[in-house]
């Protein structure tokens, strides 16, 4: 039986998320990987990012490196501009996600890369790449999981 994927307390996702040209309408998790939430976008002044990563190259166990816009991990950087309600999350000069509130309800996520992190996910405002799969103007509605990786 698989186990839930629990949500920290303080998170309250998007009505709708603009995930790389992929609408994700009432859409709690954008990617999950087992049972962990990959990536997190959620309500908030300017929208608030949490975001997972192995503990180690190939390991099993993941650990948030970004909670609720702030970095646990000294590597990560993470730029909130409260006046264009944007935050973006940074591993060096690669911006790793990008995400901009367009109103209370809504939020685009324009620049996605997750390799930095060794995970294959990449996009920019016209296609999400998981993979070999690529994603673009698709609509996904009342999910739990937007797109679920690993097993």
């Amino acid at each position: 039986m698989k186990s839930e994927i629990s949500l920290p307390e303080n998170y309250a996702p998007f009505d709708k998320l603009n995930l790389c040209s992929n609408i994700l309408l009432n859409v709690q998790i954008p990617f999950s990987i087992r049972e962990v939430a990959l990536l997190l976008v959620g309500k908030g002044k300017t929208p608030l990012v949490w975001l997972s990563a192995p503990t180690a190259p190939g390991s099993k166990e993941w650990e948030y490196i970004v909670e609720s816009n702030k970095s646990l991990n000294p590597a990560i950087y993470v730029e909130v501009r409260d006046q264009e309600k944007a935050v973006s999350v940074k591993v060096g000069n690669v911006i790793i996600i990008k995400v901009v509130a367009e109103s209370e309800t809504t939020a685009v996520a324009d620049i996605v890369d997750l390799r930095p992190l060794g995970i294959n996910i990449y996009g920019d405002s016209s296609i999400l790449n998981l993979g070999n799969n690529k994603f673009t103007q698709n609509s996904i509605v009342n999910a739990r999981v937007a797109f679920a990786l690993g097993s």
